[in-house]
């Protein structure tokens, strides 16, 4: 699954005075986390069955840019301060909630698209003041701009090869089709820092940056 990556932990390893009182295991955490766990070894028939009907639907694809994506194998789940003894069907689904301290395990019956994206709004409504929901649907909006504006320059890409070709009797179209076309490229560059701005969510958890 190409948007988790390897972790031994779900927290980090952050060094904490001995004799203080132990914090939280959740206190290291900046965001809210996913984390799929799996054996090494897992049949590709589950793998692509978990990919494609969950993390293949859309709204889900954009909706995790708000967690932290993590796979990890089932022992090194057994000894995480968080993970540890949440759930034994393998593989498994554990949406980490930092402003809750707690976890929601979605075994491998209950892995479902909609009440995996159900549970992210309500974990990413405790971690952030923007509505997940919200920003998934200006995404998709935004994505469908960029699509006209994509489908528009590629048409003009193609007018431009066919002027260029009746030589200078066209100079003058060309040259008003090429102002065309840095307008259609500005304007997918703005959508683009648009899309990337908008996943920069103001978070809840202690005034810890969401980057």
């Amino acid at each position: 699954m190409t948007a988790l990556a390897t972790a031994e932990a779900v927290t980090s390893n952050t060094k904490v005075d001995e004799d203080a009182e132990a914090p939280s295991p959740f206190a290291s955490l900046d965001r809210p986390a996913i984390v799929f766990v799996a054996d090494t070894g897992v049949s590709m028939a589950d793998f692509e069955k978990i990919q494609t009907s969950v993390f293949a639907q859309e709204k889900i694809g954009l909706a995790v840019k708000a967690f932290r994506m993590l796979r990890m194998s089932p022992e090194d789940a057994e000894k995480d301060p968080i993970l540890a003894e949440e759930g034994k069907g393998i593989p498994r689904l554990i949406v980490v909630n930092p402003a809750k301290e707690k976890v929601r395990v979605f075994e491998e019956k209950r892995i479902k698209a909609s009440s995996l994206y159900k549970e992210m709004k309500r974990v990413a409504g405790n971690c952030y003041e923007e509505k997940l929901d919200k920003v998934v649907k200006k995404h998709f909006k935004l994505l469908g701009e960029r699509d006209k504006a994509g489908n528009a320059l590629k048409g003009l890409q193609e007018k431009e090869t066919r002027l260029a070709e009746k030589g200078e009797k066209a100079k003058r179209k060309l040259e008003e089709l090429r102002e065309e076309m840095k307008e259609l490229e500005k304007e997918l560059e703005e959508l683009a820092k648009e899309e990337r701005e908008m996943w920069k969510l103001t978070s809840k958890l202690e005034a810890k940056p969401a980057a």
